[in-house]
């Protein structure tokens, strides 16, 4: 059970890398003149700057898992790292929603 968690984060990582590999999306990471990774077909004539829908899902399930193991003082920060990371922009409002939360409930507590 401890390591399940990685484990299902190295299998969607994996999955979702590979079918963008085979995708005609272009997926460009690093715009350096030294170095830049990219995936799938990347062909600057016919840009477009439509999401693919699983690059999306795969977005919004990094930050769901990001929300749900943000509280949970079991798991490794560097977990919490990697999918904080992985889910950029949405977990940064996530961060936010659950540290005014906890402050909020912080404060009711200490009033009572």
């Amino acid at each position: 059970m401890k390591h399940l968690l990685p484990l299902l984060l190295v299998l969607i990582i994996t999955v979702i890398t590979l079918s963008l590999i085979n995708s005609n999306e272009c997926i460009e990471i690093g715009n350096a003149s030294i170095a830049s990774i990219s995936f799938g077909t990347c062909d600057l004539s016919n840009s477009q700057s439509n999401i693919s829908p699983l690059l999306a899902f795969f977005w919004l399930a990094m930050s769901v898992c990001f929300a749900i193991i943000l509280p949970k003082s079991t798991i490794a920060n560097k977990y919490k790292i990697a999918l904080f990371i992985l889910g950029l922009p949405l977990t940064v409002f996530v961060y936010l929603i659950a540290y005014i939360s906890e402050n909020i409930r912080q404060a009711t507590q200490s009033s009572k």
